[in-house]
């Protein structure tokens, strides 16, 4: 199979979106990368049905819990609990501290929880993400709760967190910063696919929209619209949001577009790790070994193209904030581990922690 080199490429890039004259931006995938999967996005798909029970299109949610107030967190659990079935809550374990008891009540209730890392960071390096997931993964177990699922804070990706990942036993992840709009594949690690499949979603979330100052009935009608788009194209229709208490309207949104999706019978709800495992059940390991692509019917062309809209476009930054946003990534600058748990030589730790010394005492920087 004959692939353009930007079907690879694991760059991502912030990009701005557009609805009613509004404009919002997002880290994403420098490509989405299904436009260069060779035959699988053609002007009209060339295959029958292909999800679950004949539908045309399967709706998961996916809710990273980054941070929790305990009152705000179960009105969001109240909200979610008639859908639990579609729902995957990708749980940061540094939100559950002296709350433990909360992840004990969501897995009895019969979510599926799955690992959005121990501290709310992904970094550049294995070292540090094998830590930072291993950490988790044991206070997941602890509670009962086998994890196999990630998602990368921030929605970031690369090799040293797919080679963590792998190491840990883990079967999927999902991380916009590789790929968005497109069916599952798996990424290319130098001479091989990694064993990690990448699960692609829609990458705006609704916080996002109300930090721009959409108004509640915009942000219903943007997701109304990202919905006909994407059961069109047939692209998987996973939309994820967060359970932040900084944004209340969320909790209006959520009544409003699940008894929508409840209500539309194009669509198989399941979860994240549902829909993993019903990809995996058809994956053709010959087929996927050499192509990162799980069959031939997935490549054969049942993708239809969405709204250009939909895709964003780079964002033009001035030149400081480039060299600013290209120095923090080169050190992975962060906040929030603690410099006995910084793993990696001195001298990169060192720089680190110098350049925490000049943020918190300069906003220039």
């Amino acid at each position: 199979m004959k692939y353009q080199r930007k079907f690879f490429n694991t760059q991502s890039v912030e990009k701005t979106f557009v609805f009613k004259d509004k404009i919002f931006s997002e880290r994403v995938a420098k490509y989405p990368k299904a436009i260069y999967m060779p035959g699988c996005l053609l002007p009209e798909p060339n295959v029958g049905n292909f999800y679950p029970e004949n539908k045309d299109n399967i709706f998961s949610l996916r809710i990273d819990v980054d941070a929790l107030e305990e009152n705000d967190f179960r009105e969001y659990i109240k909200i979610l609990e008639p859908y639990k079935k579609w729902v995957t809550l990708f749980c940061c374990v540094s939100a559950f501290a002296k709350k433990d008891y909360l992840l004990k009540e969501i897995a009895l209730a019969g979510f599926d929880i799955q690992s959005h890392g121990f501290l709310h960071h992904a970094y550049n390096d294995y070292a540090n993400n094998y830590n930072n997931i291993s950490k988790a993964k044991d206070y997941f177990s602890k509670a009962g709760i086998n994890t196999f699922g990630f998602a990368a804070p921030m929605g970031k990706y690369n090799e040293s967190l797919m080679l963590a990942l792998e190491n840990l036993g883990y079967t999927y992840s999902s991380d916009f910063s590789f790929d968005y709009l497109n069916f599952p594949h798996y990424p290319k690690l130098k001479k091989r696919f990694s064993k990690i499949l990448q699960v692609p979603i829609f990458p705006i979330c609704p916080e996002l929209l109300f930090l721009n100052d959409f108004k509640l009935e915009e942000v219903t009608a943007y997701y109304d619209s990202i919905v006909e788009n994407l059961v069109d194209s047939r692209i998987p229709v996973i939309t994820y949001n967060h359970t932040d208490a900084r944004y209340p309207q969320i909790k209006d949104f959520l009544k409003q577009f699940l008894a929508k999706i409840a209500g539309n019978d194009k669509l198989y709800k399941c979860n994240v790790s549902d829909f993993s495992l019903w990809c995996l059940r058809g994956e053709d390991k010959s087929f996927s070994g050499s192509t990162g692509i799980l069959n031939e019917r997935v490549a054969a062309g049942f993708l239809k193209i969405p709204d250009s809209s939909l895709f964003g476009k780079p964002k033009k930054l001035c030149p400081a904030k480039r060299i600013k946003k290209a120095i923090e990534n080169a050190i992975d600058f962060e906040t929030i581990t603690p410099p006995e748990e910084i793993k990696g030589s001195k001298i990169r730790k060192g720089v680190k922690l110098f350049i925490r010394k000049i943020k918190t005492k300069s906003n220039q920087f």
